[in-house]
């Protein structure tokens, strides 16, 4: 703890500013390996890449976060896929429950569950008989 205070006693400005400096450029280091990491992870196929903003006509600023669909596929034909794969996995549910459980946004939901492939049931929407 002696060495601490004695060392606080010495410090200048320069010191202070040359410490600043450093961490500025281990931030920079970090940044450079966090966008390193995301390439190695997108080209390993751990994860999907993210379109970016703008770049895209399937681009939903409601919810970033939606995986976008592929190229050539609409972002609705692509959300109609995976509900349809959600609900033959899982069966007729309630329109909450399908929103939970895919991630595509309520009101993107409401337009799809319109599609003749889908039809109202007791239990809530489950797939015409055409689709199964």
């Amino acid at each position: 703890m002696n060495n601490l205070l004695t060392a606080l006693n010495s410090v200048t400005e320069d010191d202070f500013n040359a410490m600043e400096k450093e961490i500025e450029e281990k931030r920079n280091e970090l940044a450079s390996l966090e966008s390193l990491i995301k390439v190695i992870a997108v080209k390993l196929g751990k994860v999907t890449p993210k379109v970016a903003r703008g770049k895209s006509a399937n681009f939903n600023a409601s919810n970033p976060d939606e995986e976008q669909a592929p190229p050539g596929t609409t972002q609705t034909e692509f959300r109609r896929k995976r509900i349809k794969e959600y609900l033959m996995a899982n069966g007729p549910m309630p329109q909450a429950k399908i929103v939970k459980g895919t991630g595509i946004p309520q009101g993107s939901i409401t337009a799809v569950l319109k599609h003749p492939m889908f039809v109202q049931t007791a239990l809530g929407y489950g797939l015409a008989e055409n689709h199964r």
